[in-house]
């Protein structure tokens, strides 16, 4: 029902499955999916979030028993032509050895699998960057071509992964990750870590080929990069009603930064836009916006509606 809900308004959905961390509740009901290194140990290697014992085992045949049960299903439910998302993000160091060169072989083991397993069923594998940091992992020459989304703020690896053959969705948490507070007032509400703020006029700065290109970016790989993706991570999102705050303003400057030519882009130009979409917004769809940003500009009735209509 959500694919053709989705496919109905020119959306295709593509499915993440985040292995092999982020497999906290997989592994509270399969304990055989647990690495024995993290098994023995009451204080096991701790997640970003906080999880211990949350990161399968790639050294396990019982993984990959698991792992080809659960991408079949979801093959089965999601036919995007663009791939499936594998995650690969946020592993906790020490998560199955004590030997760098042995965690990092036993990722690339995975890696590789997962990428074989969606080649031969006609699908591309995404993965967060880290995904693809390790040596005789994925394969920039497999049909279909693997996707880097590049999220830090050292841009310079989606530089790295395009020029190497790879296709790239740039996602920098210092520009469009949305769960980022937009302003440094007390009422703005949102995480920090990647930048002091990103206030919607940061978020339509951002010139992705640009930096990329300053960075490095050979100019047969510029075709590799695929687009942009913003995120919402909704950890402390509690309501609809903040969601839409976090989204709103920001989402509109990303939409025009990915479809708009950059000679075209103008801040003035978009803040007078931006204004009269905002009132439409909260007055046809009751939305929210957050921000000020565009001050009274954006608290002023464009629309100028009659009372009663």
């Amino acid at each position: 029902m959500i694919v053709r809900y989705a496919e109905a308004r020119g959306i295709v959905i593509v499915p993440e499955i985040d292995v092999p961390g982020h497999c906290y509740a997989a592994i509270q009901a399969l304990p055989e999916l647990l690495g024995p290194t993290v098994r023995e140990r009451a204080d096991g290697p701790t997640s970003v979030q906080g999880f211990r014992r949350n990161v399968l085992n790639p050294d396990a045949p019982a993984t990959y028993e698991f792992l080809e049960k659960v991408f079949t299903e979801v093959l089965e439910i999601f036919p995007a032509p663009l791939g499936v998302h594998i995650g690969m993000d946020e592993i906790p160091r020490g998560a199955w050895s004590a030997d760098e060169r042995k965690e990092a072989a036993l990722k690339a083991r995975l890696a590789s699998w997962l990428q074989n397993f969606l080649a031969l069923r006609g699908r591309a594998l995404l993965g967060w960057e880290e995904a693809f940091y390790e040596e005789g992992g994925l394969d920039p020459a497999a049909n279909p071509r693997a996707t880097v989304v590049a999220w830090k703020q050292d841009e310079r690896f989606a530089v790295t992964a395009a020029n190497a053959g790879f296709d790239v969705i740039a996602s920098p948490a210092h520009f469009l990750y949305l769960d980022i507070v937009q302003g440094l007032s007390w009422e703005d509400r949102g995480l920090y870590w990647s930048v002091t703020a990103l206030p919607v006029e940061r978020v339509y700065a951002y010139e992705p080929l640009d930096r990329l290109r300053q960075l490095g970016l050979e100019s047969g790989a510029e075709s590799r990069i695929r687009g942009v993706q913003a995120a919402l991570w909704s950890e402390t999102v509690d309501t609809p009603e903040r969601a839409e705050e976090m989204l709103f303003p920001r989402l509109l400057a990303v939409s025009e930064l990915a479809w708009t030519d950059p000679s075209r882009k103008h801040w003035g130009d978009f803040q007078w836009r931006l204004a009269p979409h905002l009132a439409w917004l909260a007055q046809e769809s009751s939305v929210r916006h957050g921000g000020t940003a565009c001050g009274i500009v954006a608290n002023s009735d464009f629309l100028r509606v009659p009372s009663g209509k």
